[in-house]
């Protein structure tokens, strides 16, 4: 359902600008992964696109699939740049939406699941995006108790 958000690249634009492994891109956009991204994964215009692409170098550092020094420290730059950027905050929820999906390590899932909250308690998502992603926490509440604890934020 969230590859239906009109904000989200389709995954032959988000691969197009890729030299190598198109495939690979195409079909993992919205997967867990451990790599950088080379695009955003929403539709953003110029000097935010090198925002959103750092926000997920951030967004590895703080789960933990990505060595890098001062873990809190990413999360507060999350967090004080989509408080400045309204365009990155969306970016953000979907970046933490694909890292969320099939992630094979529970302790990066689990920290995942803490920034989103963090990020639900500092700012809401974009009007274009909240719908897909509240489809996207429904799906997971029953399972998951963070999806559920996200819901609620959301709708307070």
């Amino acid at each position: 359902v969230v590859h239906e958000c009109p904000r989200l690249k389709t995954p032959e634009e988000f691969a197009r600008s890729k030299l190598f492994g198109k495939d690979k891109v195409r079909d993992n956009m919205m997967v867990w992964s451990k790599e950088s991204i080379h695009a955003p994964l929403t539709r953003m215009e110029g000097v935010n696109q090198k925002a959103g692409v750092r926000m997920f170098k951030n967004i590895l550092g703080y789960m933990g699939d990505r060595q890098l020094s001062y873990p809190q420290m990413l999360a507060k730059e999350i967090l004080d740049v989509g408080t400045q950027t309204l365009e990155v905050r969306d970016e953000v929820f979907m970046q933490l939406v694909k890292q969320l999906t099939q992630n094979p390590s529970r302790e990066s899932e689990q920290k995942g699941w803490r920034l989103l909250h963090l990020c639900l308690q500092t700012w809401p998502p974009g009007s274009e995006i909240e719908n897909y992603f509240e489809i996207f926490l429904r799906e997971r509440r029953d399972t998951t108790p963070a999806a559920a604890d996200a819901l609620k934020m959301l709708h307070q």
